[in-house]
Parts: structure tokens; C-alpha cells; sequence
């Protein structure tokens, strides 16, 4: 019977028994470049341009799916309702035209005919 080297060095584990490694042996580049100076380039500010485009990127050749009509143009949607709710006129259609032409045009942009 050998007796257990005392100074042997003992390597942490987690609580299922896998090594736990450490910073300075491990070599994922991520955790080797947190300690550089050095920074990746910080992605675009969203823009009206970029904002969908992940949406508008189709990687698996079939069409995107159509958004429902009941979540997009929410806030032209309800400025349109709200004027013809609320109007004082005796035509709202007349005094609220402009706000419906733009809730039209918006829904035209999402691929809706109203």
C-alpha cells in the first residue's frame, strides 16, 4: 500500500467531476482577448435602412414570413382611430384623410391592400 503524495497537485473540479480550467491555460481566443487592449469593431447604430435587415435576410431560399396585419402600423393605426373617434368635425372622414392615407400607405409597405 503506497501512501498519497501529500504534494501532489490537485486539479479543481466542478461538482460533476470535470476539470475546471483555467484562464491561463485555456485557449478559447474570446477569453485570450479579454485582457487586450483591443476591441472588435462595434456593429452599426440601427438605422431605417439596416433595422429589418436580419428580417429581409432569407439564408434558407423560402419567403420571409408576412407579419400580422394586427402588429405593424400600430401607431398610425391608433392616431387614425383616435381622430375619427374623437373628431368635433361634422366629416371626420374629411378632417382625418391624411392620417388614413398614411396608415394605407404604411400597411402597403408591409404587403396589406386596404
Amino acid at each position: 500500500m503506497t501512501e498519497p503524495d501529500i504534494f501532489q497537485q490537485h486539479q479543481p473540479t466542478d461538482h460533476f467531476g470535470t476539470p475546471i480550467l483555467s484562464l491561463r491555460t485555456h485557449t478559447h481566443p474570446h477569453i485570450l482577448a479579454m485582457g487586450s487592449n483591443q476591441s472588435s469593431p462595434a456593429p452599426p447604430p440601427p438605422t431605417a435602412a439596416n433595422m429589418a435587415a436580419d428580417l429581409k435576410s432569407n439564408t434558407a431560399g423560402t419567403p420571409p414570413a408576412k407579419p400580422k396585419p394586427c402588429c405593424v402600423c400600430t401607431d398610425e393605426k391608433a392616431k387614425r382611430d383616435e381622430c375619427m373617434l374623437f373628431s368635433n368635425s361634422s366629416d371626420p372622414q374629411a378632417e382625418c384623410k391624411d392620417l388614413v392615407t398614411k396608415y394605407k400607405d404604411c400597411m402597403a409597405g408591409y404587403g396589406f391592400k386596404i
